[in-house]
């Protein structure tokens, strides 16, 4: 999933973020985060979310400077949080107040198991980090979360990341990785494929394939029976079944399960 382009040294990375420069960058494809459904309708009480009591539900403009690294779990929980209450139509998945919504969602960003800021592997020279596209995809998938339009931030977050490391080197998570290689027991290895045995879906999701039965296996369709969201093609399961982004349940959380920030 890494379309942007990096032909900056990390030396260069650092010496231009220190000066507050803009780092050269390629945005990627127009798609990059992007699930292709279109826009959707939000909830019908989305329009109500928006008020002069409660502004921080308005749609807002999005600045297209870059974004350091430090600052991806406050700018994309900022994103995540509004969509959330405008979009999800699910009202047992809506954080209570946007508040609410910032401190778990930010808590869950900065998870030392699960985060979205690799600080400590872009200072130890594992990837290359890309601030400025990373500035470009605020301002544009902000304004489609704005519209409802399903967006994984996660995907576009790490999509303004390159690994470094090549195959059989040290590494503590799949985006330290070179392409085509994932993080496995603590090792760069060659991604796995079809058939290949594996104990969880992250070992097989950069194939884009789950875990079944011990073994990597092609995700379900949309209407199929699931027990997770990585089961399905959708990367989306409610009630059970594998669900299409455009169903309302976008942008919902389950806050009292444990996961990644921005995901169902």
């Amino acid at each position: 999933m890494k379309h942007l382009l990096y032909g900056l040294g990390f030396g260069s990375l650092l010496a231009l973020a220190a000066c507050g420069a803009d780092v050269p960058s390629d945005a990627g494809p127009p798609d990059a985060g992007v699930i292709d459904s279109g826009p959707v309708d939000a909830g019908p009480d989305a329009g109500g979310m928006c008020s002069e009591f409660t502004p921080e539900y308005c749609p807002r403009q999005y600045p297209m400077s870059p974004v350091p690294m430090g600052a991806i779990c406050e700018v994309f929980a900022d994103m995540f949080c509004r969509a959330n209450g405008r979009c999800c139509q699910r009202p047992d998945e809506v954080y209570e107040t946007f508040a609410a919504c910032i401190s778990d969602q930010t808590a869950r960003c900065m998870n030392p198991a699960q985060t979205y800021e690799f600080v400590e592997a872009l200072a130890a020279g594992r990837l290359d980090y890309n601030s400025a596209a990373m500035g470009e995809q605020r301002a544009r998938l902000g304004t489609m979360s704005d519209q409802c339009t399903p967006v994984r931030f996660g995907d576009a977050i790490e999509m303004a990341m390159e690994g470094r490391v090549e195959s059989g080197g040290e590494c503590t998570a799949s985006v330290d990785c070179v392409d085509g290689y994932s993080c496995r027991e603590g090792i760069c290895a060659l991604n796995l494929a079809e058939g290949d045995t594996c104990a969880t879906h992250a070992e097989c999701a950069p194939a884009g394939l789950q875990c079944l039965d011990a073994a990597c296996a092609a995700r379900f369709a949309v209407g199929e029976s699931c027990a997770e969201d990585e089961a399905c093609e959708s990367l989306l399961c409610v009630d059970g079944t594998c669900a299409d982004p455009v169903d309302g349940a976008f942008y919902c959380v389950r806050a009292d399960v444990p996961g990644r920030a921005f995901e169902r």
